[in-house]
């Protein structure tokens, strides 16, 4: 049996902007999240 031709090649670079758009999307969350409590303590404090 012929092995079948892929007919979509991994893209590496597709991988590699993937990955770098979750990192990014991960770190914005963060820094979301602790402008919200940085923002909550500071009008608790007064």
């Amino acid at each position: 049996m012929p092995r079948r031709r892929n007919r979509f090649p991994p893209d590496r670079g597709l991988q590699v902007r993937m990955a770098l758009a979750l990192l990014v999307q991960a770190l914005l969350l963060v820094a979301l999240v602790g402008g919200v409590v940085a923002l909550a303590l500071s009008v608790e404090a007064g």
